[in-house]
């Protein structure tokens, strides 16, 4: 506990407790009680063992305190304590420590006492701000206690264990600033981070929380976080905001390199893998496609998302039908295809987003721009069984590119297995190489013979 007054001379004290644990061990802690000392004044600190298990001879302890804040003016025995004979006290009033060791008169335990018991008075002169604080900091060795068994008594250190000192004007409590971050391109919010609210004496207590807590991610817009301390100098709440600004202008799709967690199919991707799981049905194709924007997007108007926030052009065939929109990863959105209307063999396919940003920015309309363009508002992406090195035509070459892909011998455009996983099952295995051989020879299940066909068009 602390206690404390307010008076000429000597200002306030505050005593250490020693609280027992078990038969073995007790505690030593210094608890503030709130009460704050104004500069030109003198604080006085007490230092106290409560009742101990066992009787405590001699003992140890370490303090730290604010040296631009406090200057030490001196330190003796407690009135009254059994323990007489200090060895020290040692102070560094540079860096502000203060060590101090402890036995009964004539080095004797014939004195030693369970407590309860004052050890030691200090005195400050009072010189600086509110920052002011006088604690016990770790050492090595630990502070200790010991009794006459011999038996030593090892107490926890509390290390944020205050005595406040005021600067006249004592505020509530220290917010964080209002905090303002960029978004990153593709990503679906911002990390933002700061430093534990502090009391109104600029002291960061134990008990220091917020909500959401430092390094959270936060959402695009403005987001209020709720803090709450209660420290030596009372307890208070406060309120400041995180703000994550959006890249500036209309959203866009984000070409990558189709990876997992990127535009995939990249737009340009021609798929080479089975068509059929029956060698009579165009079944097999592309299901779905990743889109990553560059910013979280909504459906125009900002309503509920729908499958109109999407169109789907072929350069030939029926176009695929899409049956869902995922925006779970926003603004990594998953578009998934009818099963029954896969993308058509040997033609392009196109799905154009018409999307806005958060802040009702819509995507601009773009056009087909032709090969090797990454249009911003649309993926372009071709079927063509036993492509597979995506030039437009079925060759013996792709064999042998199937062949270094499926062994790591030359680096894919995106994930190896949308090259190689012939028979569309999850998983690459030996069999997709039997599976490459049926399409180029026209061997079930595989629909015809796919050797030296062409797409019906270029890429638009």
């Amino acid at each position: 506990m602390l206690r404390g007054s307010i008076f000429t001379g000597v200002a306030m004290s505050v005593m250490a407790v020693l609280r027992p644990v078990h038969a073995q061990n007790a505690s030593l802690t210094l608890e503030p009680n709130g009460t704050c000392v104004d500069p030109g004044q003198q604080l006085v600190v007490t230092v106290s063992m409560t009742l101990a298990p066992i009787d405590v001879c001699v003992g140890q302890f370490f303090l730290a305190y604010d040296a631009d804040a406090l200057d030490f003016v001196g330190m003796v025995p407690a009135p009254g304590t059994p323990f007489t004979l200090p060895f020290g006290p040692t102070v560094n009033e540079s860096s502000g420590t203060i060590d101090y060791a402890f036995a009964p008169p004539f080095g004797s335990c014939n004195g030693a006492t369970p407590g309860p018991a004052d050890i030691a008075l200090i005195t400050f002169d009072v010189i600086g701000p509110c920052s002011a604080a006088v604690r016990f900091r770790d050492s090595d060795p630990p502070a200790k206690l010991a009794s006459s068994v011999p038996q030593t008594i090892f107490p926890e250190l509390v290390d944020l264990s205050y005595v406040r000192v005021d600067d006249g004007e004592l505020s509530a409590m220290v917010c964080p600033a209002n905090i303002m971050v960029n978004l990153e391109i593709g990503r679906p919010g911002a990390v933002a981070s700061w430093s534990d609210p502090a009391d109104g004496c600029g002291v960061v207590p134990p008990g220091a929380v917020c909500d959401p807590p430092s390094g959270s991610i936060f959402p695009v817009g403005t987001t209020s976080v709720g803090c709450h301390v209660d420290g030596p100098c009372g307890e208070a709440s406060c309120m400041f905001d995180v703000e994550v600004v959006p890249p500036a202008g209309p959203p866009y799709i984000v070409h990558g390199l189709g990876r997992e967690g990127e535009t995939r199919p990249f737009t340009g991707y021609v798929d080479p893998r089975s068509e059929s799981s029956n060698g009579v049905d165009w079944n097999m194709g592309i299901d779905e496609i990743e889109l990553l924007f560059s910013e979280p997007v909504r459906a125009l108007g900002g309503g509920p998302w729908d499958v109109t926030s999407f169109m789907v052009h072929t350069t030939g065939g029926r176009a695929p039908t899409i049956v869902e929109v995922d925006s779970s990863a926003n603004p990594l959105v998953v578009i998934r295809f009818d099963p029954d209307t896969p993308p058509p063999l040997q033609e392009w396919t196109t799905v154009v987003a018409q999307v806005e940003d958060l802040t009702g920015d819509p995507m601009v309309a773009g056009a087909n721009m032709g090969p090797g363009v990454g249009e911003p508002d649309r993926v372009d992406f071709a079927f063509l069984p036993g492509n597979v090195d995506g030039n437009g035509q079925v060759q013996p070459v792709d064999l042998i590119r199937f062949r270094q892909l499926y062994a790591g011998a030359v680096p894919a455009m995106g994930v190896v297995a949308d090259y190689v996983d012939m028979n569309r099952g999850g998983t690459v295995a030996p069999t997709d190489l039997i599976r490459m051989r049926q399409l180029l020879a026209g061997t079930a299940p595989a629909t015809r013979v796919w050797l030296v066909v062409s797409m019906n068009h270029s890429q638009p």
